[in-house]
């Protein structure tokens, strides 16, 4: 009977959710300051490499011939630097490249203010890359929850979201065999695994109705859709729309 009830408070509970990424907008980093130091200043050298500073250290330039993907930055931000800096990766995955000036803007990036997190956000060059993301997750923060809440202060095993459709129209060079893709993140082990796939329509609005079925985390996991081929070019009416539950 707990079990019944635990269930019937999570579908109450449940959050119907809508995410969208544009020409450019998948945010691939998100990355906090935590120390006491003054002046934090996070600067990104698109070619070369991602420098974080404040008044006592420095990360020196993480350069992207050695952190070659979104996984390995995010790794040294948080391991060698954690006394500082706090990194999550979004919408992306850790295989995701950061070479060939595929991070952005390449200047100084300006911190944003969201659910009580002071964020410095680096966004991904789709037309470099050639593919764009969005994570479906129980919350999009590095320390923070959409609430504000401390995720250290909460249980982050008791969730799971589910995707009930996705919508896009995106400028490809064809229709790509695998061109859309639905991974599954764990973040015990750290691991992405892909679980769907579909083949892409080039440059047209396309509808992929799931509410029958809709695809399902484990719990305390997220969901990556991932868009992707061997050319997307600019294109203002690009899009990449998820919809989904938080429960």
């Amino acid at each position: 009977m707990s079990s019944l009830k635990s269930l019937q408070t999570k579908q109450l509970l449940a959050q119907t959710m809508s995410g969208i990424t544009t020409d450019d907008k998948s945010l691939a980093l998100e990355i906090v300051h935590i120390s006491d130091s003054d002046n934090p200043v996070v600067t990104l050298a698109s070619a070369t490499g991602l420098t974080l500073a404040d008044d006592d250290t420095t990360t020196g330039s993480l350069a992207f011939t050695t952190y070659t993907n979104l996984g390995l930055l995010v790794d040294v931000i948080n391991e060698d630097h954690g006394n500082s800096w706090k990194a999550r990766i979004i919408d992306g995955l850790r295989s995701t490249s950061t070479a060939s000036s595929a991070l952005i803007p390449d200047s100084a990036v300006t911190a944003v203010t969201r659910n009580g997190e002071s964020i410095y956000e680096i966004f991904m060059d789709q037309s470099v890359n050639d593919s764009m993301f969005y994570r479906v997750s129980s919350d999009r923060g590095v320390l923070r929850d959409d609430h504000g809440v401390l995720k250290t202060e909460i249980p982050q095993n008791g969730h799971r979201v589910k995707i009930n459709g996705i919508k896009y129209k995106v400028n490809i060079s064809s229709a790509t065999a695998n061109g859309l893709r639905v991974y599954e993140y764990d973040p015990i082990g750290d691991v992405e695994t892909q679980i769907y796939q579909w083949t892409t329509v080039d440059n047209t609005e396309t509808e992929i109705d799931l509410s029958d079925f809709p695809i399902t985390s484990g719990y305390g996991n997220d969901l990556i859709v991932m868009f992707v081929d061997s050319a997307i070019s600019d294109a203002t009416t690009n899009f990449l729309q998820v919809d989904y539950v938080r429960e």
